[in-house]
Formats: C-alpha cells, sequence, structure tokens
C-alpha cells in the first residue's frame, strides 16, 4: 500500500476495518503516503488486533508526538510485532521513541521465541515444529539471542548504540 498518497485520509477507516480480516497478514508497507496523524493513529489502533503482523514500515510518513505516543503503546499492546521502520528524523525530534520502540520490539520477540519453544516441547517429534536454528544456519542460536536481548534490556545504553544493537539483534532473527 506504499506510495499511494491519493489514498489517505478517505480509504484509512475501510482499510483499518479490513485489515485484521486478514490472518495471514505479516508485512504492512504504507510508506511515503502523507498519512495525517488521524490515519496514523487510526492504523496503530488495529495493530494489536492484525494477530500475525511482525512488520510494519511508516517510512516516509511525517510522524508527530501524538503518532509516536499511538505506535509505541500499539507495539507494546502486541505480542507479535518485531519490527517497525520510521524515518531518522522522528529518532532524532524525540529521543524516547526508538528506546521504546526497541524494548516492545524485543519483548515481542522473547515473547515469540517462548511461544515456539512451548510448541516445540509439546510436539518434539514433529517434523513441522523443529527448532528454527535446526532449519536455517543463519538464525542464532536462541540461547544467544536471548542473552542479547538481556543485554539490550537491562543494561544503560547510550541511545545510538541501544538502537544499533537491537536492529542487528531483528537482523539476526530474520
Amino acid at each position: 500500500l506504499s506510495n499511494n498518497p491519493q489514498m489517505f485520509p478517505s480509504c484509512t477507516s475501510l482499510l483499518t476495518a479490513s485489515l485484521p480480516l486478514y490472518p495471514t497478514l505479516l508485512r504492512l508497507h504504507l510508506d511515503y503516503n502523507n498519512m495525517n496523524a488521524s490515519s496514523v493513529v487510526a492504523f496503530a489502533e488495529i495493530i494489536p488486533i492484525c494477530r500475525n503482523l511482525n512488520y510494519l514500515s511508516l517510512l516516509g510518513n511525517n510522524l508527530d508526538q501524538v503518532c509516536c505516543r499511538s505506535l509505541a503503546l500499539a507495539v507494546k499492546k502486541s505480542k507479535t510485532l518485531i519490527s517497525l521502520d520510521y524515518d531518522n528524523k522522528v529518532a532524532n525530534d524525540f529521543e524516547w521513541f526508538p528506546k521504546k520502540i526497541s524494548i516492545y520490539t524485543l519483548q515481542n520477540m522473547e515473547h515469540e521465541i517462548q511461544r515456539l519453544k512451548e510448541i516445540n516441547s509439546a510436539t518434539p517429534d514433529d517434523p513441522a515444529t523443529k527448532s528454527l536454528s535446526s532449519q536455517s544456519p543463519k538464525t542464532d542460536s536462541i540461547s544467544e539471542i536471548q542473552k542479547e536481548m538481556g543485554i539490550l534490556l537491562t543494561k544503560d545504553l547510550p541511545t545510538s548504540v541501544f538502537v544499533q544493537r537491537s536492529h542487528a539483534l531483528i537482523d539476526r532473527i530474520n
């Protein structure tokens, strides 16, 4: 849905009503749509309802403080969103925003790892639920990811280091 500024705000209510009806929706790109604050807030309100959404991109949209607060709350309420893309200008304007988003997305990753562990322990012989580390050489072991998440959640790191390390962790998981 990126690069369609003519759709917004007129289609916002239709899209926000429809998107939760797609249970397999994993990624949502709303880049460069010149969305106003009410449209961004409306999308933020449906993020927790989209049960499998794990990636949202809002690059090229002007996010004000209200948008950032709504998005931070949405990521916190969501148990699946592990990546939110936004412009660096937002990080410069609202220093608290990247910290909150990083913390909430890391918590969501931890939740997803725990969910996968429970699936693996419930059906250890089912090939469909084998450990992610055995399926992909790119994926780090769960204990390494948990260790890095622990460092990010407990250490008082400078913002730039925190954001850089959290993005690196997200890249390792993806």
